[in-house]
């Protein structure tokens, strides 16, 4: 995904490389928050994991940055795993 996203002439911008500015006065998921705001594209990765929880809310952080890139209109690509999909489809049935 990283190399897609560099050819198309974006640079990726991914937490688990270090790539995310985190101040040490707040927490990596508003360090996250914040990093969205920078975005060109958002690209939202679905898959079996929930993920890690924004402190004191019920919220991952993947659907808090994700909500944020809607509110500020940055274009979002997703990206569903195809188990996950079956089993959102099979749940809805």
């Amino acid at each position: 995904m990283k190399r897609f996203i560099e050819r198309l002439g974006y640079l990726a911008v991914l937490s688990e490389e270090g790539a995310v500015f985190y101040d040490p006065k707040t927490t990596a998921a508003q360090a996250c928050l914040a990093e969205v705001l920078n975005a060109q594209l958002f690209v939202l990765i679905i898959g079996g994991r929930y993920g890690s929880l924004v402190p004191d809310s019920n919220q991952s952080v993947t659907n808090a940055e994700y909500q944020q890139a809607v509110r500020q209109k940055i274009p979002v690509f997703a990206l569903i795993d195809e188990g996950t999909l079956h089993d959102y489809v099979a749940l809805q049935g």
